[in-house]
Protein backbone atom coordinates (compact mmCIF):
# COMPACT_ATOMS: atom_id res chain seq x y z
CA UNK A 1 0.00 0.00 0.00
CA UNK A 2 1.51 3.49 -1.25
CA UNK A 3 1.16 6.48 1.10
CA UNK A 4 -1.79 7.62 -1.64
CA UNK A 5 -3.90 4.72 -0.43
CA UNK A 6 -3.10 4.74 3.13
CA UNK A 7 -4.05 8.88 3.43
CA UNK A 8 -7.60 7.71 2.02
CA UNK A 9 -8.41 5.04 3.43
CA UNK A 10 -7.30 7.00 7.01
CA UNK A 11 -9.36 9.96 5.80
CA UNK A 12 -12.08 7.40 5.12
CA UNK A 13 -12.03 6.08 8.87
CA UNK A 14 -12.44 9.43 10.33
CA UNK A 15 -15.24 10.43 8.13
CA UNK A 16 -17.09 7.47 8.93
CA UNK A 17 -16.54 7.92 12.50
CA UNK A 18 -18.00 11.57 12.14
CA UNK A 19 -20.87 10.46 10.20
CA UNK A 20 -22.16 7.83 12.56
CA UNK A 21 -22.03 10.24 15.98
CA UNK A 22 -25.28 10.06 17.73
CA UNK A 23 -27.96 13.13 16.76
CA UNK A 24 -28.06 15.02 20.06
CA UNK A 25 -30.76 17.55 19.73
CA UNK A 26 -34.53 17.07 20.21
CA UNK A 27 -35.76 19.59 17.87
CA UNK A 28 -36.99 17.42 14.43
CA UNK A 29 -35.52 19.89 11.61
CA UNK A 30 -32.35 19.97 13.25
CA UNK A 31 -32.38 16.19 13.40
CA UNK A 32 -33.24 15.75 9.73
CA UNK A 33 -30.14 18.34 8.52
CA UNK A 34 -27.54 16.85 10.79
CA UNK A 35 -28.54 13.01 8.98
CA UNK A 36 -28.32 14.64 5.73
CA UNK A 37 -25.10 15.88 6.68
CA UNK A 38 -24.08 13.31 7.82
CA UNK A 39 -24.85 11.18 4.56
CA UNK A 40 -23.30 13.51 2.58
CA UNK A 41 -20.39 13.04 5.02
CA UNK A 42 -20.69 9.14 4.78
CA UNK A 43 -21.24 9.26 0.49
CA UNK A 44 -17.37 11.33 0.35
CA UNK A 45 -15.91 8.26 3.61
CA UNK A 46 -17.27 5.59 1.08
CA UNK A 47 -15.65 7.50 -2.17
CA UNK A 48 -12.26 7.62 -0.34
CA UNK A 49 -12.62 4.22 0.77
CA UNK A 50 -13.09 3.05 -3.42
CA UNK A 51 -10.66 5.88 -4.17
CA UNK A 52 -8.02 3.91 -1.84
CA UNK A 53 -9.23 0.29 -3.30
CA UNK A 54 -8.57 1.93 -6.99
CA UNK A 55 -5.50 3.25 -6.14
CA UNK A 56 -4.10 0.24 -4.66
CA UNK A 57 -4.95 -2.29 -7.80
CA UNK A 58 -3.40 0.50 -9.52
CA UNK A 59 -0.09 0.21 -7.85
CA UNK A 60 -0.29 -3.78 -8.21
CA UNK A 61 -0.93 -3.94 -11.99
CA UNK A 62 2.04 -1.26 -12.45
CA UNK A 63 4.07 -3.30 -10.33
CA UNK A 64 6.87 -4.61 -12.17
CA UNK A 65 7.29 -8.59 -11.70
CA UNK A 66 4.11 -10.24 -11.48
CA UNK A 67 3.49 -13.51 -10.41
CA UNK A 68 4.54 -16.11 -12.92
CA UNK A 69 1.83 -18.71 -14.12
CA UNK A 70 1.42 -22.54 -13.59
CA UNK A 71 0.02 -24.52 -16.47
CA UNK A 72 -0.84 -28.15 -16.91
CA UNK A 73 -1.85 -30.07 -20.25
CA UNK A 74 -3.26 -33.71 -20.42
CA UNK A 75 -4.12 -35.88 -23.64
CA UNK A 76 -4.67 -39.21 -23.42
CA UNK A 77 -6.03 -41.63 -26.53
CA UNK A 78 -6.46 -45.69 -25.53
CA UNK A 79 -7.22 -46.75 -28.91
CA UNK A 80 -8.84 -49.28 -27.22
CA UNK A 81 -10.75 -50.02 -30.13
CA UNK A 82 -7.95 -50.37 -32.82
CA UNK A 83 -5.96 -52.70 -29.81
CA UNK A 84 -9.50 -55.06 -29.42
CA UNK A 85 -9.51 -55.30 -33.29
CA UNK A 86 -5.74 -56.08 -33.47
CA UNK A 87 -5.08 -52.81 -35.60
CA UNK A 88 -1.31 -51.31 -35.72
CA UNK A 89 -2.25 -47.93 -33.82
CA UNK A 90 -0.71 -46.29 -30.79
CA UNK A 91 -2.27 -45.85 -27.30
CA UNK A 92 -0.36 -42.49 -26.23
CA UNK A 93 -0.48 -40.06 -23.15
CA UNK A 94 1.40 -37.06 -22.53
CA UNK A 95 1.52 -34.68 -19.79
CA UNK A 96 3.19 -31.24 -19.61
CA UNK A 97 3.85 -28.32 -17.19
CA UNK A 98 5.18 -25.38 -17.08
CA UNK A 99 5.49 -23.13 -14.70
CA UNK A 100 7.27 -19.77 -14.09
CA UNK A 101 8.48 -17.43 -10.77
CA UNK A 102 7.67 -13.76 -12.59
CA UNK A 103 6.45 -12.39 -15.41
CA UNK A 104 7.26 -8.86 -16.38
CA UNK A 105 5.20 -7.19 -19.04
CA UNK A 106 4.95 -3.94 -20.67
CA UNK A 107 3.45 -2.88 -23.81
CA UNK A 108 3.45 0.53 -25.51
CA UNK A 109 0.89 1.57 -28.30
CA UNK A 110 0.00 4.39 -30.56
CA UNK A 111 -2.00 4.57 -34.26
CA UNK A 112 0.21 2.08 -36.35
CA UNK A 113 2.67 1.15 -33.79
CA UNK A 114 3.16 -1.25 -31.01
CA UNK A 115 6.37 -2.15 -29.10
CA UNK A 116 6.15 -4.94 -26.47
CA UNK A 117 8.48 -6.72 -24.48
CA UNK A 118 8.88 -9.52 -22.21
CA UNK A 119 10.37 -11.36 -19.36
CA UNK A 120 10.39 -14.56 -17.15
CA UNK A 121 12.22 -15.31 -14.28
CA UNK A 122 12.64 -19.17 -13.42
CA UNK A 123 11.51 -20.85 -16.72
CA UNK A 124 10.17 -24.53 -16.41
CA UNK A 125 8.50 -26.80 -18.60
CA UNK A 126 8.22 -30.94 -18.09
CA UNK A 127 7.12 -32.67 -20.61
CA UNK A 128 6.65 -36.37 -20.63
CA UNK A 129 4.67 -38.78 -22.88
CA UNK A 130 4.19 -42.55 -23.52
CA UNK A 131 3.20 -44.54 -26.80
CA UNK A 132 2.32 -48.22 -26.72
CA UNK A 133 0.93 -50.57 -28.80
CA UNK A 134 -0.06 -54.38 -28.50
CA UNK A 135 -0.34 -55.80 -32.56
CA UNK A 136 1.64 -55.25 -35.86
CA UNK A 137 0.02 -56.25 -38.72
CA UNK A 138 -2.14 -58.55 -36.50
CA UNK A 139 0.46 -59.85 -35.33
CA UNK A 140 1.42 -60.07 -31.41
CA UNK A 141 4.14 -57.62 -31.01
CA UNK A 142 4.26 -55.03 -28.27
CA UNK A 143 6.42 -51.78 -28.16
CA UNK A 144 6.34 -48.77 -25.71
CA UNK A 145 8.24 -45.35 -26.24
CA UNK A 146 8.35 -43.21 -23.51
CA UNK A 147 9.49 -39.92 -23.81
CA UNK A 148 10.43 -37.16 -21.26
CA UNK A 149 11.72 -33.60 -21.55
CA UNK A 150 13.00 -30.94 -18.80
CA UNK A 151 13.66 -27.75 -19.97
CA UNK A 152 14.36 -24.35 -17.78
CA UNK A 153 15.79 -21.20 -18.25
CA UNK A 154 16.73 -18.75 -15.67
CA UNK A 155 15.40 -15.72 -17.23
CA UNK A 156 13.71 -15.76 -20.83
CA UNK A 157 13.29 -12.14 -22.86
CA UNK A 158 10.97 -11.57 -25.74
CA UNK A 159 10.64 -8.16 -27.29
CA UNK A 160 7.93 -7.37 -30.57
CA UNK A 161 7.90 -4.40 -32.46
CA UNK A 162 4.96 -3.53 -35.05
CA UNK A 163 4.15 -0.68 -37.83
CA UNK A 164 0.87 -1.31 -39.43
CA UNK A 165 1.24 1.83 -42.11
CA UNK A 166 3.05 -0.52 -44.22
CA UNK A 167 2.18 -3.58 -42.85
CA UNK A 168 5.52 -4.85 -41.58
CA UNK A 169 6.61 -6.59 -38.49
CA UNK A 170 9.68 -7.16 -37.01
CA UNK A 171 10.76 -9.58 -34.21
CA UNK A 172 13.53 -10.02 -32.06
CA UNK A 173 13.64 -12.68 -29.32
CA UNK A 174 16.63 -12.80 -27.46
CA UNK A 175 16.06 -16.21 -26.11
CA UNK A 176 16.58 -17.61 -30.07
CA UNK A 177 19.21 -15.07 -30.54
CA UNK A 178 17.79 -14.44 -34.29
CA UNK A 179 15.92 -11.74 -36.24
CA UNK A 180 12.74 -11.76 -38.18
CA UNK A 181 11.82 -8.86 -40.22
CA UNK A 182 9.01 -9.45 -42.68
CA UNK A 183 7.53 -6.37 -44.69
CA UNK A 184 5.11 -6.46 -46.87
CA UNK A 185 4.51 -2.63 -48.84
Amino acid sequence: MNGDSIACQNLSLEYKALASRPLSSKDLTINERQYRIAKEIMDIANYLSKSASLIESCEHKQSAWKPGKVNLIKYTNLNLVSQLTKQSRYSYGSVCYTKSFKEWNKNYTKPYFHVGANATLLDGEIKSSISARIWKNKKFDPRIVLNCRVKSSVIIFYSKCAYWKFKSLCERSSNRASWCCVCDL
